[in-house]
């Protein structure tokens, strides 16, 4: 019996509570369509940060801007969020390069609907410590980011990625709970994966052996 409920606290200690989730619901700004969720996942503080967004409203077949930004304050609407979160004071750039800003994700690119799906995995941005974009905010611009290529005046800054359309804040947590419930949900489902392992391999082991004694 003791060894079932060490197994049992050992699965609990495996597993990793360290992990963070965070969402973000994009809401268009007066005039705009664009509208869409964004999810966050990261492992820890050294894996990278997997982030999947589906976005709707956007030129059909084109490529716009998509990035973190560094505020949530949206009094103004989403130019009151601030330029890109940048702590690490580099140059705008590739997500897929290690000169970025922290906040560069590339480009959404859409279908003839006008439908983007994102999916990358992102080394260089974390949800942990001093540079974690929880609280901060995600915006989705009117043209293509140029990647800190295009020789424009703000190339290195913004590349020209031109007016935001829709942003939101950057919540930790998950799309399904909106907050803490997320971890309640999770750790309801370890229970359950520890009682059942419990009960068909613990349990009915200790129950033969005591057959065997007796």
């Amino acid at each position: 019996m003791k060894i079932g409920f060490l197994l049992i606290i050992a699965c609990v200690l495996v597993y990793r509570l360290d992990a963070k989730t965070a969402y973000c619901i994009l809401r268009p700004e007066p005039g705009s369509t664009v509208k869409g969720n964004v999810t966050f996942t990261q492992e820890d503080s050294s894996s990278p940060t997997v982030i999947e967004a589906v976005i709707e409203g956007l030129s059909p077949k084109a490529k716009q801007g998509f990035h973190v930004h560094q505020t949530a304050n949206f009094t103004n609407g989403c130019v009151s969020a601030g330029p890109h979160f940048n702590p690490t004071n580099k140059p705008h750039g590739d997500p897929r390069s290690e000169e970025r800003h922290a906040g560069d994700m590339g480009n959404l690119v859409a279908d003839s609907k006008g439908v983007a799906y994102y999916k990358e995995v992102d080394p260089y941005m974390t949800m942990f410590g001093a540079n974690s974009i929880i609280g901060r905010s995600c915006m989705v611009h009117q043209d293509e980011d140029d990647l800190g290529k295009g020789g424009h005046n703000d190339s290195k800054t913004t590349g020209h990625a031109g007016a935001r359309l829709a942003c939101a804040e950057i919540i930790e947590g998950t799309l399904e709970s909106n907050g803490s419930a997320g971890f309640l949900w999770k750790f309801s489902l370890l229970i359950v994966i520890g009682g059942a392992f419990y009960y068909f391999c613990v349990h009915r082991t200790e129950k033969r052996y005591a057959v065997l004694e007796d």
